[in-house]
């Protein structure tokens, strides 16, 4: 295994130096405003790619909890491109302290165990579970449906703007846009993870469908990933490469990076094609320049203390737009556009450096319970992972309370923990 993790070591770092050469030679001034090209000073490259390393000092490569994958997918997608590619864009001074405690979050994150917790024994009996699933279903369903109707139309890209904002006006309340995002993020993935781990077809397009219908009323291409997602953390976690979990994950992302320089030489910038602007950029720079502009533009105001949302009644909100249209208008001249944060950008927007140890250590302790709960069995280790790697994805562009909340990492939190021994043991084994 200390071979194993001596490779795992050599190709993180490639991996690092390529995030950063594909920001340079595809992305950099080529796709307008807010894609800066500075060249910073080697000795800065240098610090920012070891500290981006270090993290891969300690994760586990074998996939033998659920945690592990979250792990990995946000050590990728959310702390690697933050740590290194602010530098080319010329982020303010001071943002090496951001990135100490990034780090700090980082390692809490995906440190392997603290320490054992014991779950209570006793759980819901089946019936119970069956009544709680089908109630949240019927409600998910039912408002979406009342509200929304039954679609299948795909909008083009010509129409997906225009179907977003009529999305974005008709939500008149929480709880509708809470349903509309379930559909997919939770019981869609649910239906898909169940498919894959176990075999079965018709469950795969149960959650297709659930995707499908749920990208139809709101128009987030992120949606249409999922299944594309899900399928790949399948198949990289199939058999023995469970073992090299890690390892062939990074390999994974190395080849997306090598893939995009090829198509970028093949076709235009914006061609559907060409995976520099899909996948490179929109899921790997993005939220790592990203999460430098919220340090440039907010690193001499006060904290605001979630005044935007869950303690508004509280807190006066000193801005006068939301912060991710500031940041939008400010860096990428979109007016009325948002520019998302990662956990651990928008942690420090909400509470300071403080909010991104704080966040870290409550995403780990959920994993954790989660952890405690889902290791008996291979194939519900694998199911578990696929339902919290959707919510790995989301935490990549988004705040951690919005993802528990209005992306569902809460109530797929919820229904993993609740369900029964037995349940369990009916779908995927009695455990090894």
């Amino acid at each position: 295994m200390r071979r194993t993790r001596l490779f795992l070591l050599g190709i993180s770092f490639l991996y690092i130096v390529g995030i950063q050469l594909g920001y340079v030679y595809l992305i950099g001034n080529r796709y307008g405003q807010g894609y800066f090209l500075l060249l910073p000073s080697f000795n800065e490259v240098f610090l920012a790619s070891i500290m981006a390393w270090m993290p891969v000092w300690i994760i586990p490569i074998r996939l033998d909890k659920p945690s592990v994958s979250v792990s990995w997918l946000l050590y990728l997608m959310a702390y690697v491109p933050s740590i290194v590619l602010p530098s080319y864009t010329g982020v303010s001074d001071g943002f090496w302290l951001w990135r100490l405690f990034a780090l700090m979050g980082c390692l809490i994150v995906v440190s392997p165990v603290y320490g054992k917790i014991s779950l209570p024994s006793k759980s819901v009996s089946p019936l119970i579970y069956k009544v709680i699933v089908g109630g949240i279903f019927l409600l998910v369903g039912l408002t979406t449906l009342t509200h929304y109707g039954v679609r299948f139309h795909l909008p083009t890209p010509s129409e997906v703007y225009k179907v977003r904002y009529q999305y974005k006006t008709s939500v008149h309340s929480r709880w509708i846009g809470y349903a509309v995002e379930y559909l997919g993020n939770v019981f869609g993935a649910f239906a898909i993870a169940f498919a894959l781990t176990r075999r079965r077809v018709f469950y795969f397009a149960i959650g297709l469908w659930f995707i499908i219908w749920e990208y139809s009323i709101t128009a987030f291409k992120s949606v249409l990933f999922l299944p594309l997602m899900l399928l790949g953390i399948w198949l990289l976690a199939l058999g023995k490469r469970r073992k090299y979990f890690g390892l062939i994950v990074v390999v994974a992302y190395i080849a997306i990076i090598v893939v995009s320089f090829v198509t970028a030489k093949l076709f235009d910038l914006f061609h559907p094609l060409n995976l520099a602007n899909i996948f490179f950029r929109r899921m790997l720079v993005v939220p790592g320049i990203v999460a430098g502009y919220y340090f440039s533009e907010f690193h001499n105001r006060p904290p605001i203390l979630f005044s935007n949302g869950l303690l508004g009644g509280i807190f006066e909100y000193p801005f006068s737009a939301p912060y991710q249209q500031i940041i939008a208008h400010v860096y990428f001249g979109y007016q009325g556009g948002n520019a998302v944060g990662n956990i651990w950008a928008d942690a420090y927007v909400q509470l300071g450096l403080v909010g991104i140890l704080l966040m870290s250590v409550i995403l780990r302790g959920l994993l954790e319970v989660i952890d405690a709960k889902w290791h008996s069995s291979t194939e519900e280790v694998v199911f578990a992972s696929l339902v919290l790697s959707i919510h790995a994805f989301t935490l990549s562009n988004t705040s951690l309370q919005t993802t528990l909340l209005s992306h569902g990492l809460l109530l797929s939190s919820i229904l993993l923990l609740l369900m029964p021994v037995e349940t369990k043991q009916t779908l995927f084994g009695r455990g090894t």
